[in-house]
């Protein structure tokens, strides 16, 4: 119940980060298109929450090089989603969703690897 208070906590910061920025004299169209940016980033704080308990499972065991190698190719990744959204114009919009896809990439490569590496 307590990882509920944080997400909520966190999507509430998430959701009224244009207000902030406006107060401390940012220009108004960057504080909407970042509090739009912000909104389109809550849900990437679930996969962020598995991947800290996967993470720290690893670190636990000492083992570091699937976490290296997941990350490097959750980054490859990304780095294709965004350019492919870019092409279809997508903006800022894409790339929020190219952090989520590949967030939830990365907790699926970590979880296989737990899965079903000897290790």
């Amino acid at each position: 119940m307590a990882v509920f208070g944080v997400f909520s906590s966190l999507s509430l910061v998430f959701i009224f980060t244009e207000k902030p920025l406006l107060v401390m004299g940012q220009d108004p169209s960057i504080s909407a298109a970042a509090g739009k940016f912000d909104i389109q980033l809550i849900p990437t704080l679930f996969p962020y929450a598995f991947l800290q308990c996967i993470v720290r499972y690893l670190q636990s065991q000492s083992l570091i090089f699937p976490m290296v190698w997941s990350s490097l190719a959750s980054l490859c990744f990304q780095l294709r989603l965004y350019w492919a959204y870019t092409i279809f114009n997508l903006g800022n919009s894409g790339a929020a969703i190219s952090i989520v896809i590949s967030s939830w990439f990365n907790v699926l490569l970590l979880v296989l690897y737990v899965m079903y590496s000897p290790a």
